[in-house]
């Protein structure tokens, strides 16, 4: 039997996906923290520039959806999330001026081109690195942040003073972001699997009911979730600031 061979699609974006892993994660986050503070501030009088951030946030998205089939729920409830404030903006704004329709629109499809370009340009980071590298690098980003501070701290401290045992807090921040990072898939795979198993065993259950079992059932497995992560943090000594310390192989 022969190998199947592999649409352009998910070569193309298999090929984008080695490229992305190939930089530096410090570059990355620094780049699309930029590119977000620039892209949420732009209006329509700069389309071009707004029709390239758009075309730079499309492009993770594709590639994310050509990749991994298990996300393309994720990015269904991305696009809802993003069409429910679009109706929101252009109903509170109709609402409140009525008579001004096309000003609604235009403030309503600027805002939904703003977060879906915040959403594809977000997307990037999954696809060029792992949790642990992002808190790594996030670590990195916050201690050259704050070192002007703590130097004034030193030179002028104020009351009594600690014993400075040398070492930042910042790894803990990176440590709640990474475990933020990984929870979050991991519970939509979760209720994504509850619900298969639900519409199985029980099709014609009322929709309230539903709900109702899909909530106590998603909280009970998540919270037995939280103590196999708790042990596999210790297991791997994440709980010391050591291990996220920026090295150049993360």
């Amino acid at each position: 039997m022969k190998p199947q061979k592999k649409s352009w699609p998910k070569h193309l974006a298999q090929a984008i996906q080695t490229w992305l892993t190939a930089r530096d994660s410090r570059l990355l986050v620094a780049a699309l923290s930029l590119s977000g503070l620039v892209a949420w501030n732009l209006t329509w009088r700069y389309w071009p520039i707004v029709a390239l951030f758009w075309g730079l946030a499309l492009i993770p998205t594709l590639t994310a959806f050509q990749l991994y089939p298990q996300a393309r729920g994720a990015l269904l409830a991305y696009g809802l999330f993003v069409l429910f404030w679009i109706i929101a903006q252009f109903v509170l704004y109709a609402w409140d001026k009525p008579g001004q329709t096309l000003a609604a629109f235009y403030l309503a499809s600027g805002l939904g081109i703003k977060l879906l370009t915040l959403l594809g340009l977000a997307m990037t980071m999954p696809l060029a690195a792992t949790p642990i590298t992002l808190g790594r690098a996030s670590a990195w980003f916050l201690e050259k942040l704050a070192t002007p501070w703590l130097w004034l701290k030193r030179l002028f401290p104020r009351g009594k003073k600690k014993a400075d045992s040398g070492q930042t807090p910042f790894w803990r921040v990176s440590l709640a972001l990474t475990l933020m990072m990984a929870f979050f898939p991991r519970a939509l795979r979760t209720a994504r699997e509850l619900q298969l198993s639900l519409k199985r065993r029980a099709p014609f259950l009322p929709l309230p009911k539903k709900i109702k079992f899909l909530g106590l059932a998603l909280l009970r497995v998540v919270s037995s979730q939280t103590w196999e992560i708790t042990l596999a943090i210790v297991s791997r000594d994440l709980d010391r600031p050591e291990p996220w310390r920026w090295r150049a192989k993360n």
